[in-house]
């Protein structure tokens, strides 16, 4: 089984952050844009304990097995921090003239992180107000990949059921049906919210607005195979 997380894609996450100052390499050390601290994915089998030679429900006669015995579950379950913010300033700025490029000022003392939750939050995913446009010829002091603020996690479960059916000689042949479930919950993964500060014209600073391309809405699908 495939999971729904194995075509998750990063957008802005997924790029290396503006250089700013080529002969200040001590200020371009940050986290990797792909860091990932906690990530968690269970994968699992299990045969339903129904059926003849099961632990309920044993001495049931062989046609009413055909329905009730032989039947399975499966599934892939996922938990991932999302990946950190990269930030740039969208400003004109001389440095930039220079092959220099430019990140905002983080102002001191501000809290960066968002105090909104749920369907709130991604109209304001961080603290827009700590963020101003360096001056003309300075750097930013923004790092260049932001050791706080990060994007949508993964919180995705993918399962399966199936039903055997054996017949025949000896039972050596067999039809299997499956119904499998993907993003079984319907969790929307966002994708990174707008990172581009001190724009006049970008007044979507910190919001979301889109989900991530990778991911999908609840798909459910239907498979058979014969087996000999």
């Amino acid at each position: 089984m495939i999971s729904n997380t194995d075509t998750l894609t990063a957008w802005v996450e997924n790029s290396a952050g503006v250089i700013q100052d080529n002969n200040n390499l001590r200020g371009e050390r940050s986290l990797s844009s792909q860091d990932v601290p906690q990530r968690l994915v269970v994968s699992y089998a299990l045969d339903l304990p129904f059926g003849q030679d099961k632990h309920y429900m044993t001495n049931i006669g062989p046609t009413l097995n055909k329905i009730i015995g032989d039947w399975g579950i499966d599934g892939v379950t996922s938990f991932q921090r999302g990946f950190p913010l990269v930030f740039s300033s969208g400003q004109v700025n001389d440095v930039t003239l220079f092959g220099a490029g430019s990140r905002p000022n983080l102002l001191p003392s501000c809290r960066k992180s968002s105090s909104a939750s749920g369907n709130a939050r991604i109209q304001g995913w961080f603290n827009e107000a700590c963020f101003a446009a360096p001056s003309d010829f300075t750097f930013g002091t923004e790092p260049r990949v932001d050791p706080i603020l990060r994007s949508d996690g993964v919180d995705n479960f993918d399962v399966a059921a199936f039903k055997k059916i054996l017949f025949g000689m000896q039972e050596r042949l067999g039809f299997e049906f499956r119904v499998e479930v993907f993003n079984l919950f319907n969790h929307k993964q966002f994708a990174p919210p707008n990172t581009t500060c001190c724009t006049s014209n970008n007044g979507n600073f910190g919001v979301v607005t889109s989900t991530d391309p990778g991911t999908n809405p609840r798909l459910i699908q239907f498979a058979s195979k014969l087996f000999f």
